[in-house]
């Protein structure tokens, strides 16, 4: 503790003593009834203008998930997992309308602190991402992690006991990730399903996957928006101080159930203008984050939507990462001077060796909690894709006026791409942890769809699944070429393993959305009334009918898809040179396919 003392300023001093008087004020705060603050805030919201009746302002008052998806005129269903260790888990479907499933099943994890209404927060019905594939026919599945708004319940904890918050980034490795994933694939009956996972959701299954080699045999493939593994550090000196120090003072500070559960009452108790300003603050103080692609009026919907709860373990363990700069496991008996005699090591979850999926990374260029170098050196070097979005940051890759162009119709086309390579003929036993051999005959075609603004916004033109009239009909690839010959054993920490091993009892409950509140499309400035037109049909009618539509103007993004027979770097030393060289060059091919915007 005395060296933590000595780096702390006199501000720093204030800061801890604000937090405690903080949390006295919450306390009373939370005593008041709510009525008390919606009539200060509806005599603010009077006198400052504020109209009431925008589509942000609703999904701002939305209690759940149901209510958010009702405004887009879309139900959900409620379905309980539990997990090997009794966790009871809360997964969000958007089922297939009838007749438009695609055959396909995607999973969707959400990131630090939130739960799966950040799926959903967008105003502009085409930006969120769950309501595009839904659209396109996929059976749409969002999961939540133990401990959140959705998922508090276990069968022998309650949730106020020290026992339910004993859970780190570990347990939603162990457990969450692989139980949902399984769960979705025995309701639906399919045999892969696609991983969608943003921020911590992203290392969740980057730690699940390098875990369990099974579950990589039921994955099709991974994107990662905004993926964090090992962030450099965090923006302020004070914040970083306390990261790294002995989680001691985190439990000192938090004490060791919930993270921060003041912020539910001062989201109810400040207006919500005053509350985005907070919110601003806190971000650009911690991560230097600015949310300038973020707009005034989108922050009333999803910063209401930014906090969902979760165990002060879980921020320890990330304090660990952050400290030792390694995708490690949590450390039971972490302090300041352990960790530099302790004559053990701290496992890493074997996210190199062990992961065997085709993955996006999806990051924006200035978003300080991605460090792209390192992460791709954690990664399997030769089935690992990135994209950087410029001038972009972390919650703007889910929350931004741009994700639909910029993240994803990026999604969308790496899909297409692996899905088209499996429709001409790739065995389904192959292994998919490297890149193809050189084919330019099966890449998927894309579709010119007008996005929300305006501009042209290409996705893969699919129909039940596959490409419409793939440009390869041969029907015959070569194998795949094994990129990885090493494998690793499942490595468990002490103090790891689950009461009960029992095989996880599923249960699942319908719980539909009964009222569909019908919601105006939002008129950007400079689109015409064929713009509007074409946006609201798109809303009406699956992808599957609106790309067949325009399926005339989807021959010019592969245009320029031509061989590229550039030097490839020095080959792996497992892998022959040809071999290699077919995979630089596969590589640069997808890659130059994912940044071809228009």
């Amino acid at each position: 503790m005395i060296p933590l003392i000595s780096r702390l300023s006199l501000t720093d001093y204030l800061v801890v003593v604000l937090l405690y008087v903080e949390t006295a004020i919450s306390s009373v705060l939370g005593l008041i009834p709510q009525p008390v603050f919606n009539f200060f805030h509806s005599i603010i919201s009077y006198s400052v203008n504020t109209d009431d009746s925008t589509i942000e302002e609703k999904l701002r008052e939305c209690p759940t998930i149901h209510e958010m998806c009702a405004l887009f005129g879309i139900a959900v269903e409620d379905h309980l997992v539990r997990t090997e260790d009794n966790y009871i888990l809360t997964l969000h479907r958007i089922a297939p309308q009838p007749g438009t499933f695609n055959g396909k099943a995607v999973y969707l994890h959400h990131g630090l602190l939130m739960c799966s209404d950040v799926w959903v927060c967008q105003a502009d019905r085409g930006k969120n991402l769950p309501f595009v594939l839904h659209d396109m026919g996929y059976d749409v599945w969002m999961g939540n992690n133990r401990g959140n708004k959705y998922s508090t319940a276990h069968l022998y904890y309650p949730p106020k006991s020290n026992k339910f918050w004993d859970f780190s980034i570990d347990e939603f490795a162990f457990f969450d990730i692989p139980n949902s994933i399984q769960f979705v694939l025995d309701f639906v009956k399919v045999p892969k399903v696609l991983c969608i996972g943003f921020s911590q959701g992203s290392a969740q299954m980057f730690a699940a996957f390098s875990l369990d080699e099974k579950l990589n045999q039921k994955v099709s493939q991974f994107i990662a928006i905004a993926p964090a593994m090992t962030p450099k550090r965090l923006h302020n000196s004070l914040a970083d101080t306390i990261a790294k120090s002995s989680p001691s003072l985190m439990y000192l500070f938090f004490g060791r159930n919930i993270i921060l559960p003041s912020a539910v009452t001062w989201q109810r108790t400040i207006h919500p203008t005053v509350f985005n300003k907070l919110i601003d603050l806190g971000n650009r103080i911690l991560f230097n984050w600015k949310s300038f692609n973020i707009t005034p009026q989108q922050k009333l919907a999803c910063y209401a939507k930014l906090y969902s709860t979760t165990s002060v373990k879980s921020i320890v363990h990330w304090f660990q990462i952050l400290r030792s700069q390694k995708f490690s496991m949590f450390e039971e008996s972490d302090d300041m001077f352990n960790s530099m005699t302790r004559p053990y090591m701290i496992p890493t979850f074997p996210t190199r060796t062990n992961i065997k999926i085709p993955i996006l990374l999806i990051y924006g260029g200035n978003d300080l909690l991605v460090d792209i170098k390192v992460m791709k050196r954690n990664l399997p070097a030769t089935s690992v894709f990135d994209v950087m979005v410029e001038g972009h940051e972390h919650l703007d890759l889910i929350w931004g006026q741009y994700t639909d162009t910029l993240v994803i119709a990026k999604v969308l086309k790496f899909v297409a791409f692996f899905d088209s390579i499996g429709a001409a003929g790739l065995s389904p036993g192959s292994r998919r942890n490297s890149i193809l051999n050189d084919d330019p005959e099966v890449l998927a075609p894309t579709a010119s769809v007008t996005s929300s603004n305006g501009s042209p916004l290409n996705v893969p033109r699919l129909l039940n699944g596959v490409p419409i009239s793939p440009r390869n009909s041969s029907g015959g690839l070569p194998p795949m070429a094994s990129s990885h010959t090493l494998t690793a054993k499942v490595l468990l920490s002490p103090g790891t393993a689950a009461q009960s091993r029992t095989s996880p009892l599923s249960q699942s409950i319908r719980r539909d959305s009964t009222e569909a509140t019908e919601v105006d499309p939002l008129v950007t400035p400079g689109q015409d009334a064929d713009d509007i037109a074409q946006e609201q049909d798109l809303q009406e009618q699956p992808y599957d009918d609106a790309l067949e539509d325009i399926r005339e103007e989807v021959e010019e993004d592969l245009d320029d898809l031509d061989d590229d027979d550039e030097d490839a770097d020095a080959p792996d030393s497992f892998l022959d040179e040809a071999t290699v060289q077919q995979n630089k060059r596969q590589r640069r091919r997808l890659t130059r396919y994912l940044s071809n915007e228009a």
